[in-house]
């Protein structure tokens, strides 16, 4: 304040993230250094409890302009010359008066000095030998952490050529390892749900319908099909072409199951045939398919297990056995 009086410059707050009872006052100033007072204060965010608004308010003190009159500060900021973003429109201007009102009205100020303090003595109570300090007013809380000594020489290097690596790589591993769950609960189930879309193709069902009520029965015990069919159903409603939906599901997942399955149902759809006996087909060669794979898997099994066997089963055995011999030969040689 002192060397803003000094330069003739102007002190503002920039209340957005510590004003509106974030510190347990009206602004943090208040808490902080409630004597000094700022030429203006800029308020947003929580101000309209959500909707979008910026606000700021001028003080009344008196400045002498060049022209040697004296006038309020808040004077000087006329009608049109601040901008604002979004505009006081009687909505959002009547949602702030809520918001300032609820905030009195129900003490959140108090409630967010006390909630402060419970916090802070949480975090001290933890007693950690990582945490060096916690301070802050009301709910402006921050810890800091004790430094770790940093690397020396070419480890230096270290961090910034392993931290872009995890960053660069975990997410595509987690993805793909998330995609492949999916993939594999979809072949798993898929021709099971397609045995119950043909009995309900036989029950008369539209496939909106049957797309609807399968995903109800296998939302909780099978999550992956279940949104899948949902989002199917949902495309078939919005979208322009109902082909659209389907052909989305085989871009979600480019299985040949899936594609034989989109290409049967966008054939009837065209064509205006009964599905049922076409779509139990397809469900009773995939089946046939799962059962392939699975005793291909097997077969190769005995194979996969050769290294582990001899590294640790038959090397352990073969140590237990002559460890004695040896220790034996060894204690007569001594």
């Amino acid at each position: 304040r002192t060397l803003c009086d000094r330069h003739s410059l102007l002190l503002l707050f920039d209340e957005v993230q510590c004003g509106l009872g974030r510190s347990g006052d009206w602004n943090g100033w208040d808490s902080l250094a409630p004597d000094v007072k700022p030429d203006a204060v800029s308020w947003a965010k929580g101000i309209a409890g959500g909707f979008p608004l910026g606000a700021i308010w001028v003080s009344a003190r008196p400045v002498q302009m060049r022209s040697g009159e004296i006038k309020p500060l808040c004077d000087l900021l006329g009608p049109g010359s601040h901008g604002t973003t979004f505009g006081g429109t009687p909505l959002i201007c009547a949602g702030a008066l809520e918001v300032l009102a609820v905030i009195e009205e129900e003490h959140l100020l108090e409630n967010a000095r006390a909630q402060g303090e419970r916090a802070l003595a949480s975090l001290e109570a933890l007693a950690s030998p990582w945490i060096r300090e916690v301070r802050g007013v009301g709910l402006l809380l921050g810890i800091i952490f004790l430094a770790i000594e940093p690397l020396e020489g070419t480890l230096a290097i270290l961090p910034y050529i392993v931290g872009p690596a995890i960053g660069v790589y975990i997410p595509i591993l987690y993805v793909k390892n998330r995609r492949n769950q999916r993939v594999s609960e979809i072949r798993r189930i898929f021709p099971d749900a397609l045995e119950m879309l043909a009995l309900c193709n036989e029950a008369s069902m539209t496939i909106d319908m049957a797309l609807s009520k399968i995903a109800r029965e296998l939302e909780k015990k099978y999550p992956v099909i279940s949104e899948e069919f949902f989002i199917i159903g949902i495309e078939l409603a919005l979208l322009d072409s109902r082909a659209k939906a389907f052909d989305g599901f085989y871009k979600r997942f480019p299985l040949d199951e899936v594609r034989s399955f989109v290409t049967t149902v966008n054939q009837a759809e065209r064509t205006g045939t009964p599905m049922a006996q076409s779509i139990r087909a397809l469900a009773k060669e995939m089946r046939k398919d799962n059962i392939a794979n699975i005793q291909a898997r097997l077969e190769s099994l005995g194979a996969k297990l050769v290294l582990p066997l001899i590294l640790f089963f038959f090397v352990p055995v073969i140590i237990f056995m002559f460890m004695p011999i040896l220790m034996r030969v060894n204690l007569s040689g001594m």
